[in-house]
């Protein structure tokens, strides 16, 4: 009798340990570079002086990231993992130019202004499931940070834009999905895709503020990591 209790006891132990088996388990790091998109639409009011401006611009680009995260299995091939990223270089969103915002002096003058996306970093929870032994698919949700860059160059002369630089911090939500697949016992590969939502980030000059309305960071790309 004595026996069978413990043989029990064991057979339940180890079908405890198999099902918070995982094949990412643990702390891990990891190193990628993919394609960005940035695409901001921002509009003008410059004290009711010349009404409200408005405009929009996207571009293309590529960066490369650095993650530190920790994975944990859960029962019935459900897993739980976390990481802090961080993006390097930057990401402009293009021009908006003489071609759709122009000021109100007469003839019209162009006004060039650039926007761009500095430092990103963030965290995000990844709640997957696994669809083999060494194959995890999972969401992404998290929150992101990054540098907002406005450059403005307006016409000559007394005119409501002055040409200059400005910079705010903004913060934005983030959502995606990933795989990741597992090479060695201690190597995988992944591949994931996700997008930030900024918020609306206002920036003030002495003539008026420029509101970016809108800034939308989207990001796909490759990745290898290690697990320790």
């Amino acid at each position: 009798m004595r026996v069978k209790v413990w043989l029990m006891a064991i057979g339940i132990g180890l079908t405890v340990s198999t099902a918070h088996a995982g094949s990412l388990d643990g702390v891990s790091g990891q190193l990628g570079i993919g394609v960005t998109s940035l695409n901001s639409k921002v509009t003008t009011d410059c004290g009711g002086v010349c009404g409200t401006l408005g405009g929009g611009a996207g571009s293309t680009g590529v960066l490369g990231n650095v993650a530190v995260g920790y994975s944990y299995a859960l029962p019935s091939s459900f897993n739980l993992a976390a990481n802090v990223f961080y993006n390097f270089g930057s990401s402009g969103s293009g021009n908006l130019n003489s071609s759709n915002i122009l000021s109100q002096t007469n003839p019209p003058a162009p006004i060039d202004r650039q926007y761009k996306l500095t430092n990103m970093w963030g965290v995000s929870v990844e709640p997957g499931y696994y669809l083999t032994e060494k194959l995890l698919g999972f969401a992404k949700l998290g929150w992101a940070q990054a540098g907002q860059h406005v450059s403005v160059d307006g016409p000559l002369g007394n005119d409501y834009v002055a040409s200059g630089n400005y910079n705010k911090r903004v913060n934005g939500f983030l959502y995606g999905v990933g795989m990741k697949h597992m090479l060695t016992d201690h190597v995988f590969v992944g591949i994931e895709a996700y997008q930030v939502k900024f918020q609306a980030a206002r920036l003030k000059d002495q003539y008026g503020d420029f509101v970016l309305a809108s800034s939308a960071f989207t990001y796909g790309g490759i990745e290898v990591g290690y697990k320790f």
